[in-house]
């Protein structure tokens, strides 16, 4: 027993400490790159398809160019200041002279706006200024802007061309009222010659006008009068509201307006304002101008441009996801889209016959 004893003794460290055995086995690369190359695969997968289908997050912040002070553009963009501020989002209101300062602010290479209202039907793009149109996307249809026509008459006018020879206030030059007025007054052979006297004032200005005596008659469109305006001047004595008892011609020669009706007392229940049904016309408020543009005279050049572009707006269509909801208006968008591209084939067409 002692001598086993010693013989353990001697076997320890000084110290008192127990040594222990260590034993270091070889590393096995080909298992190592078994066990990890899956996690290492399944990880970049991962983030491959994280940056690829997840998208940043929309910005807080957004920038709308409205129009005029108490218009309908400004009391619109109000609105939705409201409704975004819901979900954390601050909408800046820029206001402006309207329609065309509207479309040229998103034109702009410069530009900060990232939203606009502008009514359809304001002109084509000059070609200078087409070049900032690549990056511009329409969001649709936001509304109807009627334009209502008040006049000065012993009875009451069936056609724009009896307002020919009158004073007629149509707007500033470049405002999309001034635009709208001029193509309905030259399609019906009312033009600014003598006698006939176009005025360049508009809103309040032309109301006063009309009310003093000083103007014979009116264009006023949303974007230029809140629509209130409407049921104030019907109380006004002896001014009357133009209504477009040939609207659907107009409509079918102007593409982009559209036939409003109006039921009696719509403006006035206890006056019963108007005193019968109205027709008016009205253009959309868009920021898309092909429609408008295919048109006009075009160059080859830029009929491919526009066909490209449209094939490519209904090729958009065509793959997103539509809630059912707005099927019919996914159907309404591919008519329009099919009437353009009729447009530009006929256009393509009529050409060789022009140059001949």
């Amino acid at each position: 027993m002692g001598q086993d004893q010693r013989s353990d003794d001697s076997q320890r460290p000084r110290g008192g400490r127990a040594r222990l055995p260590l034993s270091i086995g070889s590393i096995s690369w080909w298992d190592l790159t078994h066990t990890l190359g899956p996690i290492l695969l399944a990880s970049a997968a991962a983030i491959w398809l994280t940056l690829y289908f997840v998208r940043p997050a929309p910005p807080n912040t957004l920038t709308i160019s409205s129009g005029p002070a108490g218009s309908s553009f400004a009391l619109l963009a109000q609105r939705y200041r409201s409704i975004l501020a819901r979900s954390g989002i601050t909408l800046k209101i820029l206001p402006s002279e309207g329609s065309l300062q509207n479309l040229e602010r998103m034109r702009a290479r410069d530009s900060r706006v990232d939203i606009a209202l502008v009514q359809a039907g304001i002109g084509a793009a000059r070609a200078s200024d087409r070049a900032g149109e690549g990056n511009l996307v329409s969001l649709g249809t936001m509304s109807y802007q009627p334009v209502a026509i008040f006049y000065h008459a012993a009875k009451p006018l069936s056609r724009l061309s009896q307002l020919w020879g009158k004073r007629i206030a149509i707007g500033k030059p470049g405002s999309g009222t001034h635009a709208l007025a001029l193509a309905l007054l030259a399609a019906n052979d009312v033009t600014p010659t003598a006698p006939t006297r176009l005025l360049d004032t508009e809103g309040a200005a032309a109301r006063n006008e009309l009310l003093e005596g000083s103007a014979d008659a009116i264009f006023l469109t949303g974007d230029s009068t809140p629509p209130a305006i409407i049921g104030a001047m019907l109380h006004a004595r002896g001014v009357r509201l133009f209504t477009f008892g040939q609207a659907d011609a107009y409509v079918r020669r102007f593409p982009y307006l559209h036939r409003i009706d109006i039921p009696a007392g719509a403006f006035d229940l206890g006056e019963n304002l108007p005193p019968r049904p109205i027709t008016l016309l009205g253009p959309a408020v868009e920021v898309m101008a092909l429609e408008r543009e295919s048109l006009g005279p075009l160059s080859p050049e830029r009929r491919e441009e526009l066909l490209e572009r449209l094939h490519e707006i209904e090729r958009t269509a065509i793959l997103r996801k539509i809630p059912g909801s707005h099927a019919e208006q996914l159907y309404l968008l591919r008519e329009h889209i099919e009437f353009v591209r009729t447009n530009l084939a006929r256009s393509r067409a009529d050409a060789p016959a022009a140059g001949a």
